[in-house]
């Protein structure tokens, strides 16, 4: 969670972000205003995530609704153009439940509205370099990320990553910089489960609902990190005792990157856009992408990142 929630300005996504409790409030300049309010209700939904349109003064917005077990927690309205956002929220969900919902799931919303795009992934920094890990669940995304992080590589965000273009060069934003990990791979990774925090409280843990390393956003600059290498996850080997790597370029570094495109919520079937496909064209031009693949063995994977990590040039994130 940030420092502070409300009355602030705070850089996410590469987008300015106001937060503050009352409609009067104003922060500053920004680029999403985000205004809160605490209800003691909310009407039921169908599932969490559903989403919903409410007609305001002739315009739609889109309404995306939350829920625990037993009822409905929040719900996020959003103005079309992605520059307003209106919550509600019971009075039970924590400040760090409302901040991981704002980050991620609407965060996405917002970046749809605005035309911006991002992919599923994680973004990992060093020495002025970024690279991007992308994987289907259970491929090890956020434990392999751990790893580097243990490793000497800064965690920029751990499931949403927007790409920024600054002066012809694509970058990573700094997102939430809080790794989601099961418990087994917490407990190889040498965190005790019992000393970090559920993701979202009253629920199970589950493939939806794992433990989180550390929480925030950083105070890094807003225009993000140059992007320098992709590492796309294939299925893990079971055979394997260490990592394997091949790199791969023109149509099947595309076929293997568009996939991780993040989906417009609001209408998750429809095919990436047109400026989608030019972004990826873009990065892929400018980054080196990796097909990887991890053993299947917990225990093997610090191993396995110890071993991606010396084989990074310090100064491009690269393999040579």
């Amino acid at each position: 969670m940030p420092p502070a929630m409300k009355n602030a300005v705070i850089p996410l996504h590469g987008l300015r972000v106001s937060i503050a409790d009352s409609p009067d409030a104003e922060c500053g300049e920004y680029d999403v205003r985000w205004r809160r309010k605490r209800v003691d209700r909310l009407a039921p939904c169908e599932r969490s995530g559903q989403v919903t349109w409410e007609l305001r003064d002739g315009v739609s917005w889109s309404a995306h609704h939350y829920t625990d077990l037993s009822e409905t927690t929040s719900r996020f309205l959003i103005s079309p153009d992605g520059r307003s956002v209106e919550s509600e929220s019971i009075a039970s969900i924590g400040e760090d439940q409302l901040w991981g919902l704002f980050a991620e799931p609407v965060m996405r919303n917002i970046l749809h509205r605005r035309s911006l795009i991002s992919l599923h992934a994680a973004a990992l920094c060093r020495h002025g370099s970024a690279i991007l890990i992308a994987g289907e669940r259970g491929r090890g995304k956020s434990t392999l990320s751990c790893a580097l992080r243990q490793a000497g590589w800064e965690l920029m965000a751990d499931d949403l990553v927007r790409l920024v273009d600054r002066g012809g060069v694509w970058r990573a934003a700094y997102g939430v910089a809080a790794a989601k990990l099961n418990p087994d791979s917490a407990v190889a990774l040498g965190y005790p489960p019992e000393t970090l925090r559920v993701r979202w409280e009253g629920h199970p843990l589950s493939a939806d609902n794992k433990l989180l390393l550390r929480t925030g956003v950083s105070d890094s600059p807003i225009e993000g990190v140059p992007i320098r290498a992709l590492f796309l996850l294939e299925a893990r080997d079971s055979a394997a005792d260490a990592l394997a790597w091949r790199e791969v370029q023109g149509v099947e570094a595309v076929r293997g990157l568009m996939p991780h495109l993040t989906p417009d919520p609001a209408a998750p079937g429809n095919a990436p856009t047109r400026e989608a496909a030019r972004v990826v064209g873009g990065l892929l031009r400018q980054a080196k992408t990796h097909l990887l693949t991890l053993p299947d063995r917990l225990e093997a994977l610090a191993g396995a990142a110890a071993a991606l990590d010396a084989c990074l040039d310090p100064a491009t994130g690269e393999i040579p």
